[in-house]
């Protein structure tokens, strides 16, 4: 036999033994009544490759994929009724990138992004049928610059702006119309100075102090 061949036989068999010789098991656990609660593979007792797991009634609860018992890629979540849940990417057992998160009826409840496990970026979220409920961005995982909040028919309810996850600086606030209703400052998340009021509201006040 020639010399190399030998060589690169000798040095696949010592590979093939060493792979033999790490621990991979197929890993199930179950509810007590016997139903199937988590399935996937630890190898060397780290999980490895796709988790699934299910609810009670049989149903995808959700799926997440490890790398040496890591959270790596794609990760979701599900209701029981089948629709998704929640979209969310980790590296390295981190949350990091875009995420998506769902009404049970399947419309979106609340999307944007993460940086290191904290809120990042612009994020928004949704009533049930569609409508805006909120936007903002999150600084270092706190609210920071202008906010705007909004009613189930698509009014915007009050706006402002966060500094460090706490309100700061002018805010508005609006009747059901969407008409302004208040206004004035905050400063470490409490009202200071002298509000302005609009409206109704401002005819109520004005009865109060005579």
């Amino acid at each position: 036999m020639n010399k190399s061949v030998f060589l690169c036989w000798l040095l696949s068999f010592f590979f093939l033994l060493a792979l033999d010789g790490i621990a991979q098991d197929t890993i199930r656990t179950y509810y007590e009544d016997g139903t199937l609660r988590s399935e996937g593979v630890e190898i060397a007792g780290a999980k490895d490759g796709l988790w699934k797991h299910f609810y009670p009634s049989g149903q995808l609860n959700a799926e997440y994929n490890y790398v040496e018992g890591g959270l790596t890629g794609e990760a979701r979540q599900f209701f029981e009724n089948g629709k998704l849940k929640a979209k969310e990417y980790f590296e390295d057992d981190v949350l990091q990138d875009s995420a998506f998160y769902y009404h049970e009826n399947g419309t979106l409840k609340r999307a944007g992004r993460y940086d290191a496990d904290l809120y990042a970026g612009e994020w928004k979220t949704y009533y049930e049928d569609g409508t805006l409920k909120n936007k903002g961005s999150y600084v270092n995982g706190r609210p920071e610059g202008e906010w705007q909040f909004y009613s189930e028919k698509g009014k915007l309810k009050f706006r402002g702006p966060y500094q460090k996850g706490k309100k700061e600086g002018h805010w508005y606030f609006y009747d059901k119309r969407g008409r302004l209703q208040s206004e004035g400052e905050y400063a470490n998340d409490e009202q200071v100075g002298e509000w302005k009021e609009y409206g109704w509201l401002a005819r109520i006040f004005k009865r109060a102090k005579r």
